[in-house]
């Protein structure tokens, strides 16, 4: 495994929206997937 997602995620979970109000949030683990995607091969929003 060369990311350590349940690392990531325990760092992450405390500060991530828990969806009170408004629409639900997305999963944290696919928000962090695309995040780092997004940054590993400089697609934009629109790209993904």
């Amino acid at each position: 495994q060369v990311v350590p997602w349940k690392g990531l995620i325990a760092l992450i979970e405390p500060h991530y929206p828990k969806g009170e109000g408004g629409r639900p949030a997305y999963p944290l683990m696919a928000m962090l997937r695309i995040h780092l995607m997004q940054n590993w091969f400089g697609y934009s929003d629109p790209a993904m």
